[in-house]
């Protein structure tokens, strides 16, 4: 089996650690953390009864923004209307995934035995940003000609996105340590190329 947690479960990390987080950091004792913990308590729990379990802890899933899928329509939304600021300090790191990759992973681990893939696994790009470096990116692609350099608060993106908006306003650093040692082939390993494919404006006729 292999469960859906999110890397929510470390918690939320201060800017000024540069510390990278690998499977084995610690979780928190915050209502995100708890909750991917009590979420993947529920999961182990097959063990014992002879199925093998396998949990990724999914980063911030980008997707094409056509697609209306994943985090990315709700971040570059003030983008549309002129403000290219960073989101929050814009120093917090982001730890985020393209959707291919979440589909690449998984059918990844479904090929191994099932005694490999057992455990965790960071499913999070190995390059994270800082929210700075993720807006100035957006930017090339989505939005007006002309920003405003207005920092987006951090209580409007919780107010547009709720919960999840922790995971953007304070950030943490984490790396898919696991997968890579697997011999996982990140297909966006890289910021810059992934927000290309997401929110590069598709030809027209492009969903015929």
């Amino acid at each position: 089996m292999i469960s859906a947690s999110a890397i929510g479960y470390y918690g939320v990390q201060d800017e000024s650690d540069t510390s990278a987080l690998s499977e084995d950091a610690p979780a928190q004792a915050i209502f995100m953390s708890e909750l991917c913990q009590e979420w993947e308590k529920a999961a182990i729990a097959l063990e014992p009864l002879g199925v093998p379990v396998a949990i990724i802890r999914l980063g911030v899933v980008l997707a094409k923004v056509s697609s209306g899928k994943g985090a990315l329509p709700k971040m570059v939304q003030p983008l549309r209307f002129g403000l290219g600021g960073q989101i929050g300090s814009g120093g917090q790191v982001i730890s985020w995934v393209h959707l291919d990759d979440v589909l690449g992973a998984i059918e990844f681990l479904q090929s191994l035995p099932p005694s490999q893939a057992r455990g965790i696994c960071n499913l999070c790009a190995p390059q994270p940003s800082s929210q700075a470096e993720f807006m100035q990116e957006a930017r090339r692609w989505i939005g007006p000609s002309i920003h405003l350099p207005v920092p987006v608060p951090g209580w409007l993106l919780r107010l547009v996105m709720g919960e999840q908006a922790g995971l953007l306003v304070q950030g943490q650093r984490v790396i898919p340590r696991r997968l890579l040692d697997l011999g996982y082939p990140f297909r966006w390993p890289a910021l810059p190329m992934a927000l290309e494919d997401c929110l590069r404006p598709e030809p027209l006729g492009a969903a015929c």
